[in-house]
């Protein structure tokens, strides 16, 4: 028989009657919401986080919930493993390590590995970073097999690899396909880039390879053609707690808010500095039944991308399982 460390967080979850100490009011209001879309907002260092982590820890000492059916995300690795830290302290070692806490890219990614084969990939999938998407622009933009790309060079001219990059980035986090972006943007160079982000695509497949905006814009996809796989995402996660929240793109927002099952809730955390610079404020919690600003779970979510296979294909620029250059993105 193995006795645990005591040196461990190992305690077991507190009791609903200890959860709202030490909170204010408006925080432990917010612990205790029932069902149903619930925002904070507060200022830095109010205690968001912290109102979160104990969100968490009432639904389990309450019964309402399992480990396993809490999904805690947020924008940042930092910020991640500091959620983790929390519910270890609060929950103990044993219990937290059953609630996923994790940043939006990541929980897309072990989603997409499970259903890959949807978007022509294998589970073994590599990630691209910033850096190895601006060579495969870069190799894009010089290959001269490349007709539809050669022939907007001649009307737009060679734009840096990094503005494309970018470019295709925020319409990407926007939800928007290769041909709805070259119908809609105001980019001069909007059918340039276009053409390099339909080459892009097929290369990666090619290479069974993903962005980071990939990540995100498939796994929204995946949800919104596919109700049976949401359908089996609400059952596995019940309970969605999202921190700092406003500094998500709206493909992560689209992300978060698919999943819940209408029977549990998505709690989200915004911080108000941006709004209100002069110091922090209280920890405010608004539910769906008093603020019609709260976000409302939307039944479906839809994202278009297409696909354009050229004639020439490109060596994979050194792509790991995980990431091609080892690097954590935020």
């Amino acid at each position: 028989m193995t006795h645990p460390d005591p040196g461990a967080r190992n305690h077991a979850s507190p009791g609903t009657d200890r959860l709202p100490a030490g909170l204010t009011a408006e925080q432990a209001q917010a612990v205790i919401h029932g069902t149903g879309p619930l925002l904070l907002l507060a200022g830095p260092g109010a205690g968001k986080t912290r109102t979160l982590t104990h969100r968490a820890a009432y639904l389990l000492a309450s019964g309402r919930a399992q480990p396993w059916e809490i999904l805690a995300v947020t924008f940042s690795v930092r910020a991640a493993g500091e959620l983790r830290l929390r519910l270890a302290d609060l929950l103990g070692e044993t219990v937290a390590r059953g609630v996923t806490a994790a940043t939006f890219h990541s929980v897309c990614a072990r989603l997409l590995r499970e259903h890959a084969g949807v978007f022509g990939r294998t589970e073994r999938y590599s990630i691209y970073d910033q850096a190895d998407m601006r060579r495969v622009i870069e190799w894009l933009l010089s290959d001269i097999q490349r007709a539809e790309i050669q022939r907007t060079l001649a009307d737009y001219g060679l734009p840096a690899s990094a503005e494309v990059l970018a470019e295709i980035s925020r319409a990407k986090n926007a939800l928007l396909s290769s041909d709805a972006y070259e119908h809609s943007a105001t980019h001069p160079g909007a059918p340039l880039i276009a053409a390099v982000w339909r080459e892009c695509e097929f290369e990666r497949r090619r290479s069974n390879a993903m962005d980071f905006d990939d990540l995100l814009a498939f796994a929204v996809r995946l949800l919104g053609e596919h109700p049976h796989r949401l359908a089996w995402l609400r059952q596995r996660w019940r309970w969605i707690v999202a921190d700092e929240f406003q500094d998500t793109s709206h493909a992560q927002r689209r992300s978060s808010t698919c999943s819940p099952a209408p029977t549990g809730t998505c709690a989200s955390a915004v911080t108000t500095t941006r709004l209100f610079t002069h110091g922090a404020l209280p920890t405010r919690s608004t539910s769906s039944a008093s603020e019609s600003a709260t976000p409302a779970t939307p039944r479906s979510c839809s994202a278009g991308t297409s696909a354009h296979a050229p004639r020439s294909s490109m060596p994979p620029p050194g792509a790991s399982a995980t990431t091609s250059s080892g690097r954590r993105r935020r």
